[in-house]
């Protein structure tokens, strides 16, 4: 006698079944492992593709047999997932020099001498430098002193310094009263940018405008410092 299945096994059977493709779906890869899509398109019984433009994504590690290979009335059809790399471009145009990253600093100081400045101009310091741009700043103090012997009351000693190019034009002047009997020194402050198209000596001098009483520059200081450029 054949034995015949019950009801209850019969829906455990389909049961078993349905999650055996369920499982076979849920390991189906699309793309595969190399990224490769595997496809098929619908064609002609002369082999061509017809009007329809069917395509379908097919995964060869299904288990289901119309979703593993192509129809007979379909071919082949596979692609990558990332194209190939595309020809070189052209090389762009060169762009324009950075800056270097460094700069070059040169100074000159008088600082422990007492420079005594009388009618007429007086070099207080000086700097050669090699052709380039700068940053320029000069500093230094204006102290009036008596001459031996004489007196200082009513003396005004305007005196004036200036920062000059190698050809010894004043790029900037500053102008300080030394009026002070008591020996109380007056800053003056030269700050500028220069050019230099050849290797050349800049200068800072003093001159005494007027008064009879000579004076004194203090702790003079000279400094430049090279740049790119000057915007």
């Amino acid at each position: 006698m054949k034995g015949k299945l019950t009801r209850p096994v019969l829906a455990a059977l389909v049961i078993v079944g349905a999650l055996a493709v369920a499982g076979g779906i849920a390991y189906a890869t699309v793309p595969d492992s190399s990224g490769l899509i595997h496809a098929c398109y619908h064609v002609n019984p002369q082999g061509s593709v017809d009007g329809s433009g069917t395509l379908r994504v097919i995964d060869p590690s299904s288990t289901s047999k119309d979703g593993s290979a192509c129809k007979k009335d379909e071919k082949a059809l596979d692609f990558n997932q990332t194209g190939p790399t595309g020809p070189t471009g052209p090389t762009g145009p060169t762009g324009p020099t950075g800056p270097s990253g460094s700069s070059h600093a040169y100074s000159d100081s008088n600082l422990n001498a007492l420079t005594a400045t009388a009618p007429g101009s007086n070099t207080i310091t000086k700097l050669t430098l090699p052709a380039g741009n700068y940053v320029v700043w000069a500093t230094g103090t204006v102290v009036k002193t008596g001459l031996l012997g004489s007196s200082t009351v009513g003396s005004q000693n305007d005196v004036k310094c200036s920062l000059n190019d190698p050809d010894g034009n004043a790029i900037i002047a500053s102008q300080a009263e030394a009026q002070f009997d008591d020996g109380d020194a007056v800053p003056y402050v030269l700050v500028d940018t220069m050019s230099l198209s050849s290797d050349g000596t800049i200068t800072v001098s003093c001159t005494t405008l007027d008064g009879s009483i000579v004076s004194e520059v203090d702790f003079n200081t000279l400094v430049a410092t090279a740049v790119d450029a000057i915007n």
